[in-house]
């Protein structure tokens, strides 16, 4: 036993307890336990106080788990302990670790077998279970098995009334900790029965037989004889109606407070007995139980025996929801293990494809090699058989005729095996496939999801590099096999890497020029490995460099902005062109103006001074010089805010004040100029996405790609099947965007929130909070465009119709332009190596007119470029949906699916919108956005008006010192240039803020620590 939990026992709070009530319903669980009605209990111990008790509840519920009650025996401690001396020691010195636990049916006291009659002592002990491990038999001794760490306590069903002959339930618990067993009581109780004998009512005439009958009318009981006299006297105590006598409400004795008295009535709130002076004179009689419903005895009785009770009734609402949760359970089991089943055959089918995948390319390359190895066998068994017949020769023939034999032996040798090799076996005559080696790219991953999260990838894929043609960082290898090249990301990998000090040095590590795609993670593939990594279906694929010049590109290049690395590593021209501007930065931010050099460390503490000033006053200082901000600097400083509120973890109360702010600052403006009207909503929504360094994680711009994958795929084959080149500019044909556009919608409001990344869930739920706080500014339901109020009954109708704008303007909208962007990135960057390369003309250019290669490379620029245009279509339709969320023509719409809820005044304002309803029948394409626009509010009003789910606000390298301080860098460097451009006159200010806006103490403060900032530098030590 561990010593450790002997040491200090908590000492006990001992009260002897007298409650009648209470003593009554431990009396009942111990007559249950030992499943006997001859028992009682004599006297009982209280061992703790109300606060002991209050606290071990919050406990068990902090475990999540029920509390379970055992009776133990003094003698079946775990350390034997006498009762008596633990109550006067005030402490229980046992190890509750080891302790088996006992609930359900007992077995008798030890001491039962010497002294039946004698009084037993039990202690009642409260377990907080938690989470509960099932034992089997066949996992081991029960008593000394070890609890695993993922539990709370154990238990071993003994037997249960659905195996039991005996239907007894006999169960044993053990517990993880001691803290999760609190001892509650100490019952002494003897096995005698205490039940009061009620005598068989006499005859109250003759007062010597035994009654047989009863009489209401006369409320007395009567033998049969006495019955015959009394009744037959007249025809009036005839027509009494007499009832056996085991009908008679007064059978139950005397009231114990009015011995003269027959109990005859239930209290059915207080279930005490009582007799007519208990409720006219009694203790029964006060004001207070005037309104308690009384019923008979024999009533009571009845219901007693019919199980009728309201405990009978509670017991049987219970059973039945525990039978309704245990259905719901195995529900739940059959769909798991089908769900094992289907991923391991799944595994198992691909595992079949793998290996016939692999014995395909070898059986090609066996059977090849095989064949080279029978050519050369026959031809060796051909000369062997000339051999043998020229040694037959030579002994059959004379010399003469063997000389003639021997030239014409000569020329059929020179024939056949004479001149060039007909067999190449060399392995540079050899075809490139038979000497490629195979090996296993990809793995499985099995993970986990919801079983209501619709599917996100569309069942059929129409293009084989759809998804992939806004990423980078995949090459073709051939047969059009994909291959990820591996590359280290810190910036873009979800999950921030804390370094282990708070140092701004970092190692020098690049990313290759072709940048990596996170989220592309392929199955498992066998491939033979190729030297040359061509594009066989793309006339550009000719221009792509070679292993060798590849493997350059690995060496010399980069891509990677935030990386710190010695610039002598760096190619001459990038190098020329990161001196020029770093000298130029240099030049615009220098440390003589009282600027912060980007190039000076700052003291750690600085970000924490920084931040304490800018969120005083509910962030009003810093929000002023984000309002402050021009276009060009605003994303910039929106996202440094971002990252220093991150660093500082106060994200949320951040994010939440900017949105009152804003909101405070639009009120008198409709509620649908609400993200046009405020200047820092839409560009901190936007930052968030956007490069560079976008806030949001990879795995929710993933989330984002996923949704956009299909409805992109269907547009760009509906563009290339009518052959025109689409700018992006001047839109496509309506029956070109209108199925995408649905299928994304279709794919949005098949979604739940739980499917919705956490981050982007948090974001609407704080938008929804910050809007409907506005209610007295904006009200509960909202007008639009002067229309007629949308009846939203649980969020206001502002909060949906701008939650729903930023869904397909912000998140969706602008994850199609980093997509853009992204693949403009690496086109860029794809010719930027052909330019440092300095490739040879190629094969297809040489000899050739420039006409020629020029239309050449024009066919190339568009070939590589024909992805694009399917993006800012798209988006631009997006955009285009978010604004009809605020149309009156959704309104309407809405206004008809609630019609059987409105009130009279919304009916009349939905009367007064037939006029829209018309115009909607005479322009088709008006009424498809309306009709996706009221199916997307309706789905964000349905799912807003869920329990709110937890939803943290996670972005990218979250809390790292390094970035804290590079965004505290970025910000005072703003504060001072503002300063500067204040004191000379050149800011250029919002219309409604001035330089007194700004200028404050807060400001001064600010403008104070960036010079101190600037004047900070850490002392340089020697190499």
């Amino acid at each position: 036993m561990d010593s450790r939990a002997l040491e200090e026992p908590q000492p006990l709070d001992i009260c002897l307890l007298d409650d009648i009530n209470v003593l009554a319903g431990w009396e009942y669980w111990l007559k249950l336990s030992y499943y006997t009605a001859d028992l009682h209990i004599v006297r009982a111990w209280s061992l703790n106080s109300r606060a002991t008790e209050v606290s071990f509840e919050s406990q068990a519920r902090a475990l999540q788990g029920a509390i379970v009650y055992s009776f133990l025996d003094a003698d079946r401690l775990q350390n034997p302990q006498s009762l008596d001396e633990a109550l006067k020691g005030r402490r229980f010195a046992c190890d509750w670790e080891q302790q088996v636990f006992p609930v359900g049916a007992l077995e008798a006291p030890v001491s039962f077998a010497a002294s039946p009659t004698g009084t037993f002592k039990v202690l009642l002990c409260k377990l907080a279970t938690g989470s509960t491990l099932a034992h089997q038999e066949a996992d081991g001794d029960f008593a000394t098995r070890e609890i695993p760490g993922a539990y709370a306590s154990m238990a071993l069903i003994q037997s249960s009334p659905a195996t039991s002959e005996t239907k007894m339930l006999r169960m044993q618990y053990r517990v993880r900790k001691s803290t999760q067993v609190l001892p509650s009581l100490v019952l002494e109780f003897a096995f005698q029965s205490l039940l009061i004998e009620v005598s068989q009512p006499m005859c109250e005439v003759c007062t010597f037989l035994p009654a047989t009958l009863f009489c209401p009318a006369d409320r007395a009981h009567l033998c049969d004889e006495c019955d015959q006299l009394h009744h037959s006297a007249s025809r009036l105590l005839a027509r009494h109606k007499r009832l056996p006598v085991t009908h008679s409400p007064f059978q139950f004795g005397q009231c114990p407070n009015h011995p003269s008295e027959m109990i005859d009535c239930v209290c059915m709130v207080c279930f005490v007995a009582l007799c007519p002076h208990c409720i006219l004179i009694g203790h029964h009689s006060a004001a207070d139980f005037s309104e308690h419903p009384l019923i008979s005895t024999l009533d009571a009785y009845k219901m007693s025996m019919q199980g009728t009770s309201p405990s009978e009734e509670a017991l049987s609402l219970r059973r039945e929801k525990i039978l309704k949760d245990l259905q719901d359970n195995h529900r739940l089991l059959a769909r798991l293990h089908a769900n094992f089943v289907s991923v391991h055959r799944k595994i198992d089918d691909s595992n079949k494809a793998l290996m016939e995948q692999l014995q395909i390319l070898k059986n090609r390359q066996v059977g090849f090699l095989q064949a080279i190895k029978r050519e050369l066998l026959t031809e060796c068994l051909i000369i062997e058989w000339m051999e043998a017949f020229f040694a037959h020769l030579r002994l059959a023939l004379c010399p003469s005729d063997y000389l003639n034999y021997q030239h014409r032996h000569d020329l059929l040798a020179a024939d056949l095996f004479g001149g060039t090799l007909r067999i190449e076996v060399e392995l540079e005559a050899l075809p490139p496939w038979v000497t490629e080696k195979l090996f296993l790219e990809g793995g499985f991953r099995v993970s986990s999801t919801p079983f209501s999260i619709p599917e996100l990838r569309a069942s059929k894929v129409a293009d084989d590099n759809l998804l992939r043609v806004f990423l980078t960082g995949i090459d073709k290898t051939r047969k059009t096999k994909l291959k990820i090249l591996e590359t280290e990301s810190t910036e873009e990998s979800g999950v921030a890497a804390c370094p282990a000090s708070d140092d701004d040095s970092s190692s020098a590590e690049w990313s290759l020029l072709v940048g990596t795609a996170d989220d592309a993670i392929p199955g498992p593939q066998v491939h033979a490995l190729s030297k040359v990594l061509l594009f066989p279906d793309e006339p550009a694929a000719q221009g792509l460099p070679s292993q060798k010049q590849q493997e350059v590109i690995e060496a010399e290049g980069t891509n990677c902005e935030r990386a710190e690395t010695d610039k002598d590593t760096l190619p001459p021209q990038v190098r020329k062109a990161l001196e020029a501007a770093e000298r130029r930065e240099r030049e615009d931010l220098a440390s003589g103006n009282g600027l912060v050099d980007p190039l000076n460390s700052i003291p750690r503490e600085l970000p924490k001074q920084l931040w304490a000033i800018a969120s005083d006053i509910n962030f009003k200082p810093l929000l002023l010089i984000l309002k402050a901000a021009g276009r060009q600097q605003l994303p910039d400083l929106l996202r440094n805010s971002c990252r220093l509120a991150c660093y500082m973890r106060d994200i949320q109360s951040f994010l939440k004040k900017l949105l009152e702010f804003e909101l405070e600052a639009v009120s008198h403006l409709p509620e649908s100029m609400f993200l046009s009207a405020a200047s820092l909503v839409s560009p901190l929504l936007d930052s968030m996405l956007l490069p560079p360094h976008p806030l949001l994680l990879m795995e929710d711009r993933r989330w984002l790609f996923s949704m956009l994958g299909a409805p992109l795929g269907a547009l760009t084959r509906a563009l290339a099947a009518q052959g025109e080149a689409h700018s992006g500019q001047n839109g496509a044909p309506d029956d070109v965007v209108f199925p995408p556009l649905k299928e994304l919608v279709d794919r949005v409001t098949e979604t739940r929130f739980c499917v919705i990344p956490a981050t982007l869930r948090g974001l609407l739920y704080l938008l929804t909070d910050c809007i409907d706080a506005q209610g007295p500014l904006w009200g509960g339901l909202t007008r639009v465009h002067g229309g007629p109020p949308i009846p939203f009954n649980t969020v206001s109708a502002a909060a949906v119709c701008v939650c729903s704008q930023v869904l397909l303007c912000h998140f969706f909208a602008t994850s199609l332009q980093l997509m853009r962007e992204e693949a403009l990135a690496g086109l860029t960057a794809k010719e930027n190596v052909k330019q440092q390369l300095a490739l040879a003309v190629p094969p297809q250019e040489a000899g050739k007119e420039v006409a020629e290669v020029a239309a050449i490379h024009s066919e190339r620029y568009f070939w590589e470029r024909r992805n694009l245009p399917s993006l800012s279509i798209l988006g631009e339709a997006l955009r285009r949906l978010g604004t009809f969320c605020w149309d009156p023509a959704v309104t309407a719409m809405l206004l008809d699916q609630d019609k059987l809820s409105l009130t009279k005044e919304e009916k009349a304002m939905g009367e007064a919108l037939a006029k829209v309803k018309e115009r909607l029948e005479t322009h088709p394409d008006h009424r498809f956005f309306a009709e996706l626009a009221v199916r997307l509010v309706s789905w964000m009003r349905g799912q807003l008006a869920l329990p709110r789910l937890f939803s943290p606000l996670t972005f990218s390298a979250l809390g790292q010192p390094r970035d804290g301080q590079n965004a505290a860098k970025a910000i005072l460097t703003h504060i001072a240039k503002l300063d500067e451009e204040l004191k000379n006159g050149e800011a250029t200010l919002n219309a409604r803020l001035t330089p007194e806006d700004i200028y404050s103490p807060h400001f001064d403060q600010l403008v104070s620590l960036a010079l101190k900032a600037a004047a900070f530098t850490l002392p340089k030590t020697s190499a």
